[in-house]
C-alpha cells in the first residue's frame, strides 16, 4: 500500500485519495500518528507534503 500510494502521490493522481481512504486503518496502524497527518495532507491535496510525511513514517518504522 505504501509503495502504491507513493507512486500515486508522486504523479499527483487523484486515485491517491481513494486508496488512502480505503486503507486508512492500515495506514494509521502502520504509521501511527504520522498516518493521521498523512491522511489530512492527502485530503487537502497536498501531495508533495504527503509524500514527505509518508517517507518520514517509513523511516521511523525502520528505526524501530
Amino acid at each position: 500500500v505504501r509503495a502504491r500510494l507513493d507512486v500515486l502521490l508522486a504523479a499527483g493522481d487523484i486515485a491517491a485519495h481513494a486508496l488512502a481512504k480505503a486503507e486508512a486503518p492500515l495506514l494509521r496502524a502502520g504509521l501511527g500518528a504520522v498516518g493521521d497527518t498523512l491522511l489530512r495532507q492527502i485530503g487537502a491535496f497536498d501531495h508533495e507534503a504527503a509524500r514527505a510525511t509518508l517517507q518520514e513514517g517509513i523511516d521511523q518504522r525502520n528505526e524501530c
